[in-house]
């Protein structure tokens, strides 16, 4: 049996939490995820017939495989940040069985989720673009099914960053009182949020854009790549669900199409088509020369104002859980992420600048 020893370097994000409050670096935390998983099994009526392996271990989370006498099973823990990934998973798997990993079990209390394995292939993997097309499709149409359900979803937990939601945040995150120390060692000074203020009611008009489009928040998947789909023969699956929140759905496009020369460097036109793909379904909305235009005019610079929002969130989170004992330690960390977004919002806004002048 593989053991994680309360010792063990953490990959990547490592840094970021004490190394004593990740929780399968605590003693006996291994033994009682090995008590929990066998129990679930047992409920399955499934066998573990090999050791228990680490797959992947880091600050966020842990993943853990078992073989069993009906293929893989696998495993995952996700640290208080995420508490609400395993029952997401969970809520989503009901709802959407044929785009969703199976679900075999949650223990919500210590975000903890038992999951069958995803027979299929990667998409990172999958070098024909038509299938980069096909996912993208068939989740612009997953999230307009969404639409219906999206009360339930923030009813269930889900945050809502929809557009009114950023639109109404837009000066208090430029507030020059929140710090933001650094940022890939260049300071975003307090002169440079206030550069931003005047900009308010003119991002304000770029949101109008958005909501021109009449298209409704739905389901946002946040962290939408290549890297968290997989084709099986029944379809696309979808997971890894930390992230996911209710807002405007073109944001998952934009975050999807952010490397896509690197991922599929030998097309040339990949980001229009698989563009395209994806906003073919929403043209029960607007039109297709409509919804190109908006999106190419508007959502970059959006991605930006929602990321910002949504680590500022985070942010908060992060202290209303642990106190002044943890804030001080986050405080940097997190205040960086939210500078990032917001400089990558000022380069923004001066490429937009000329879109700008039109919004006058």
């Amino acid at each position: 049996m593989t053991k994680i020893l309360p010792n063990q370097p953490t990959a990547n994000l490592g840094n970021l939490l004490p190394q004593l409050e990740i929780p399968w670096a605590k003693p006996g935390w291994f033994d009682a995820a090995e008590s929990w998983i066998q129990t679930e099994l047992q409920r399955q009526g499934l066998k573990a017939i090999a050791p228990i392996e680490v797959v992947k271990n880091w600050a966020l989370a842990i993943i853990l495989r078992v073989p069993t006498t009906e293929g893989m099973i696998y495993f995952k823990a996700s640290s208080p940040l995420f508490a609400q990934e395993a029952e997401f998973t969970r809520i989503l798997a009901q709802r959407y069985r044929q785009n969703i990993p199976e679900v075999l079990a949650t223990c919500p209390d210590k975000s903890w989720i038992l999951m069958r394995e995803i027979e299929g292939e990667i998409l990172e993997n999958m070098g024909d673009i038509f299938h980069w097309e096909a996912a993208l499709h068939q989740w612009a149409k997953f999230q307009i099914s969404a639409i219906e359900h999206r009360s339930d979803l923030i009813a269930c937990g889900w945050v809502d960053l929809g557009v009114e939601h950023i639109a109404k945040t837009l000066e208090g995150l430029f507030d020059p009182r929140l710090r933001l120390p650094w940022n890939y060692g260049k300071k975003l000074a307090n002169r440079e949020l206030l550069q931003l203020l005047p900009l308010v009611p003119k991002l304000q008009k770029v949101l109008e854009q958005f909501r021109e489009l009449n298209i409704p928040d739905t389901l946002v998947h946040g962290d939408l790549s290549p890297r968290n789909i997989y084709l099986r023969d029944q379809g696309f699956v979808y997971f890894d669900w930390s992230d996911t929140c209710i807002s405007h759905p073109f944001f998952d496009l934009i975050r999807f199409l952010y490397e896509i020369s690197k991922d599929l460097p030998d097309v040339t036109d990949a980001r229009s088509r698989i563009r395209n793909a994806y906003l073919a379904p929403w043209t029960i909305y607007a039109p297709m020369e409509q919804l190109v235009s908006t999106f190419e005019f508007a959502s970059a610079t959006l991605v930006s104002l929602y990321e910002a929002i949504s680590d500022r969130l985070l942010r908060e989170n992060w202290r209303n859980q642990w106190g002044n004992q943890w804030g001080n330690h986050w405080q940097g960390q997190t205040e960086s992420a939210v500078s990032f977004y917001l400089q990558r919002l000022l380069i923004q806004v001066a490429t937009y600048l000329h879109f700008f002048r039109h919004c006058q």
